[in-house]
């Protein structure tokens, strides 16, 4: 069923909205933190407990989408980042930055609005879609840091806190647009409108019904949603599809995670970078992953087969990120990061098509939140192991370890779960 144009607008701009909103907040968090006591290792404390939070909510969210519906998740995952936000604001010592992570736990909006797109598209059409996504979170990604960092250095001191009120305030406007505007988007009404355009005479009656079989249809859940208990979603971790497909994201995830690790433990003594110098160089990638998200998905799955695709962004990513070692100065590292950036962007869009294709469509919403909860996994791991391997062996030595990681990734993928990549299709 093609989605109605504006359940896609209202999606939209709910990552444009929760993408803006955070990346607000990132630039004044090291900097409030500081004037609140915490050295750089409390810091790192505070980071390791959001992507603990991240963790832990992922798969909560995941179950959510598939019992009350992706609005629901979104709805949670937007009022979730508001009250963060203004636990930030409020925030006078060091534990009420602490305890500003705990409403993280249930904000996965990209997460949701994903589950949406999911809902709304076919196999097909679905990567394209998701690179949608990733393009307006990209315009918050842009946007965000230059607005919440000026506007820190316009009102002085008090700045930072206003920052994040105004962050609460946008995520508060985006749990009214959704309540207001949005459908509840339940997985089983996609499902069986999705067979009932294959033919089935069965669901051939159920859309002849009247109004009121249509709104029982329309109910929080069906049947098989409603008996499924939350334990029963990680025992899709043991069917061997999704398993090699969640293996094969948590590599991926903890080379990502590295490089990230890496890029900000590097920028000043390898390149010379100061505060500004590394928020240049994260909107300049912020940028790039907009324009192969609007231009390079497209053209990729317009003219080659889902399987070379994944196997070429693969390829890139692992070439990419061991390069990275012989960069030497900013030049070098710009030029470098131009290829990494267009196959971390194809992996984010096909990632998540593929692992919601390996299951049906009513349990995709579980599928989706697993695969966020394993690369938030290597978000609380690669950033420790990557420390100490870049104070210990260098920075070169750390590249070549995530390029490694990656042909491991793709190894897995070869080995255990191609059925997926040349599959899916023909499953339809």
């Amino acid at each position: 069923m093609p989605p109605q144009r504006h359940e896609l607008h209202v999606v939209h701009a709910n990552i444009v909205l929760y993408s803006m909103a955070h990346w607000m907040c990132v630039p004044i968090i090291p900097f409030l933190s500081k004037r609140l006591g915490a050295d750089p290792v409390m810091f790192g404390y505070l980071q390791t407990a959001a992507g603990l939070a991240q963790l832990i909510g992922g798969p909560l969210l995941g179950w959510l989408v598939d019992v009350r519906g992706a609005r629901s998740a979104l709805i949670v995952s937007q009022l979730a980042g508001a009250l963060s936000y203004l636990c930030l604001a409020l925030a006078w010592t060091v534990p009420m930055l602490f305890l500003s992570k705990i409403p993280t736990i249930f904000q996965h909006a990209l997460q949701a609005a994903q589950m949406c797109v999911t809902l709304m598209s076919d196999v097909d059409n679905r990567p394209k879609m998701i690179a949608h996504l990733s393009l307006y979170y990209g315009v918050g990604f842009v946007v965000g840091p230059a607005v919440g960092g000026g506007l820190a250095n316009l009102l002085g001191e008090s700045g930072q806190q206003t920052v994040a009120l105004i962050a609460a305030a946008i995520s508060f406007v985006c749990v009214w647009v959704n309540l207001t505007y949005l459908p509840p988007l339940y997985a089983h009404e996609f499902s069986a409108k999705s067979e009932a355009g294959k033919g089935s005479p069965d669901e051939g009656q159920v859309d002849s019904a009247g109004e009121g079989d249509h709104k029982a249809a329309a109910g929080p859940a069906s049947g098989a949603v409603k008996e499924r208990a939350f334990a029963d979603m990680f025992t899709m971790i043991l069917r061997p599809g999704l398993r090699n497909l969640l293996l094969f994201s948590l590599m991926v995830g903890l080379a990502l995670s590295s490089y990230y690790t890496g890029i900000a433990l590097a920028a000043e003594p390898q390149f010379g970078m100061s505060e500004k110098g590394l928020g240049t160089l994260m909107s300049f990638v912020g940028g790039l992953s907009m324009i192969v998200n609007a231009v390079g998905i497209p053209f990729l799955s317009t003219y080659f087969p889902r399987q070379t695709i994944v196997y070429f962004s693969m390829a890139l990513m692992a070439v990419s990120l061991s390069s990275l070692s012989l960069a030497t100065d900013t030049v070098r590292l710009y030029l470098l990061l131009i290829p990494l950036v267009v196959s971390m962007a194809i992996f984010r869009a096909y990632s998540v098509s593929l692992i919601s294709a390996a299951v049906p469509t009513e349990e995709a919403g579980s599928a989706i939140s697993l695969a966020h909860a394993a690369q938030s996994l290597s978000g609380v791991v690669a950033p420790a192991v990557s420390g100490h391997v870049f104070r210990n062996l260098g920075f070169s030595v750390l590249c070549l370890g995530q390029g490694a990681a990656v042909l491991v990734a793709w190894l897995v993928l070869h080995l255990n779960a191609s059925g997926v990549l040349s599959g899916a299709k023909k499953s339809q």
